[in-house]
């Protein structure tokens, strides 16, 4: 008997990755405005950033945002796939790396996101080291909790890439970043 082999990203898949960008345009048109529309709202809130690396860029969706936004705009992501979509889809600046050790310098970017990401890491303390250290003054996370109705939904649909997600509730994200805060140079 053969045994399937399973793909330990489900991000490497490329009709998943297809899908991705595809669910943005269509079912997902009302939540791509909302979640645009907080992400312009908390950068305007910073001092005039200039640059941000999106840890976990996927396609580059939200990247290409920021630099709609006039930010000078990184993708990092894991999935050679993602990336190869991400700049189909015209993102510039592209880097395939590892979210627990991203190779950049100290403090090289104004602000650091992850959208979406965290809940894909097999280390996320360790992320939420690496993206601190390269912040030079703010992290931005957008997280899906647990304990909300689209997390339940999520874990009850399982599937690609559903079972291959850990979801955090709001008191273990604020654990984490607790146990990152007093190491990092204050990036909350």
């Amino acid at each position: 008997m053969v045994k399937k082999q399973t793909n330990s990203n489900p991000f490497d898949d490329l009709s998943l990755v297809q899908e991705y960008e595809d669910w943005y345009t269509n079912q997902g048109r009302r939540a791509d405005r909302l979640e645009k529309t907080l992400l312009e709202w908390l950068i305007g809130h910073f001092q005039e950033p200039s640059s941000i690396l999106e840890v976990g860029c996927g396609t580059g969706h939200f990247t290409r945002c920021f630099e709609t936004l006039g930010l000078r705009a990184v993708g990092l992501d894991i999935s050679p796939v993602m990336l190869a979509e991400a700049r189909r889809h015209g993102l510039r600046v592209v880097v395939q790396g590892d979210a627990s050790h991203l190779p950049f310098a100290d403090g090289v970017f104004d602000l650091v996101a992850m959208i979406t990401t965290i809940e894909f890491l097999r280390n996320p303390l360790a992320a939420l080291q690496e993206t601190s250290r390269v912040a030079r003054r703010r992290l931005i996370l957008g997280v899906i909790n647990r304990e909300s109705w689209i997390g339940k939904d999520y874990q009850q649909q399982g599937g690609p890439p559903w079972q291959s997600a850990h979801f955090f509730t709001p008191d273990e994200m604020i654990q984490m970043l607790g146990a990152i805060k007093d190491s990092a140079s204050d990036p909350f």
